[in-house]
């Protein structure tokens, strides 16, 4: 899964990839089944069911996050700074990992890296304003 995030052609696959390797499992949809939505007229709609399964992490998270951060690919690196934003205090020190992100072009990345510096985690140097 690690190769796969590092060096598949599409940038889709390396953020899914990623997303699996920073949280730690998987998740698809495994089948589909009717849920009634009013059983008077027999109206049904189909509900996904997910399956998951756990994914063993071969390197430090801040190891991920810096590979995302880095990636040429925009859906890569947001995937990188979204879960940075979401799990920054079990992180520690994000200070460094925020300074990955300077000069983003993007506006959804610099986004959650606003966000952080907003909520006081650390204060980003010089480009993540718009």
């Amino acid at each position: 899964m690690l190769a796969l995030s590092r060096t598949a052609l599409r940038p889709g696959i390396r953020a899914i990839a990623l997303k699996a390797l920073l949280e730690g499992e998987v998740t698809w949809i495994a089948r589909y089944e009717r849920q009634w939505t009013d059983k008077r007229y027999g109206q049904t709609r189909r509900v996904p069911v997910l399956d998951r399964r756990a994914v063993t992490r071969p390197v430090p998270l801040d190891v991920l996050i810096r590979q995302g951060a880095t990636d040429r690919s925009v859906p890569v690196r947001r995937t990188a700074a979204s879960f940075l934003a979401e799990h920054a205090a079990r992180l520690g020190d994000i200070k460094p990992l925020m300074d990955l992100f300077d000069g983003e072009k993007n506006p959804s990345v610099r986004w959650y890296i606003a966000y952080l510096a907003e909520r006081g985690e650390a204060a980003p140097q010089g480009g993540s304003e718009r």
